[in-house]
């Protein structure tokens, strides 16, 4: 099992001693090496994730899709498009993914999500959630690749809570992942809302400042990059 440290004290308690988790929240079994050479570039180096996963004999990704770091966005996102790892669950917090091998056909069979399956359980599990686990499906969906889900749910948060600035800018993020200059103008309306609305982080920036270059006012990304380091001197993105 190839999990995240969010998860990882709960996985214990369910499968412990059957099953053995990659790792949890103890900091005497787990290294500061082992989070820097190998529980983090798994997730954010394409080819660290291949040859650990080999080493490891990973069969099954069980993680929580609301973690927030930036590997785990990077991570989840590839593995959400990745074939090889076909989807088989997922709720408001977690998903499941599962090799594609011979020994799991039958399984990936009988319980993969995709496609309008995917579109479906999204639906399902929104009707009845509360407005921050709405939240966490949005997100889910924008990693794996539907932003138009994404979208409609964003916008429903939204009409309840229009002054949020961290959904106007996730839904400044969305449009700008989007293609042409309409979503880029949109991103910059939402993402001047969030800022407007205190939601000032330097991650808002720097893809204000991206949204700025796309429209080659260079001036106007510089001020924005220049305004994430005073914030953040060491921010690598700025």
């Amino acid at each position: 099992i190839f999990n995240n440290f969010d998860i990882g004290s709960a996985l214990d308690f369910w499968l412990y001693p059957g099953e053995r988790v990659f790792v949890d929240n103890r900091p005497d079994a787990f290294s500061r090496d082992f989070f820097k050479k190998i529980y983090i570039p798994m997730q954010n180096d394409p080819t660290k994730w291949l040859e650990y996963s080999g080493q490891y004999g990973i069969n099954l990704i069980y993680f929580t899709h609301t973690d927030g770091t930036p590997w785990a966005r990077e991570f989840l996102a590839a593995r959400l498009r990745d074939k090889g790892w076909p989807l088989i669950y997922f709720d408001d917090y977690t998903v499941i993914m599962v090799k594609d091998s011979r020994n799991n056909k039958d399984l990936i069979e009988k319980y993969k999500i995709d496609g309008k399956k995917f579109a479906d359980r999204l639906a399902e599990l929104s009707a009845g959630a509360a407005e921050n686990e709405k939240l966490n499906l949005a997100n889910l969906a924008a990693l794996y690749g539907r932003p138009d889900l994404a979208e409609n749910l964003y916008q429903i948060i939204l009409a309840a809570r229009p002054a949020d600035g961290r959904i106007l800018a996730d839904l400044g993020f969305l449009y700008a992942s989007g293609a042409g200059l309409a979503q880029t103008q949109k991103s910059i309306q939402y993402l001047n809302r969030a800022l407007e609305n205190d939601y000032v982080l330097p991650a808002v920036y720097n893809q204000q400042g991206l949204n700025y270059w796309n429209l080659a006012d260079y001036g106007e990304a510089k001020k924005m990059w220049q305004k994430a380091l005073k914030l953040d001197r060491k921010n690598e993105h700025a």
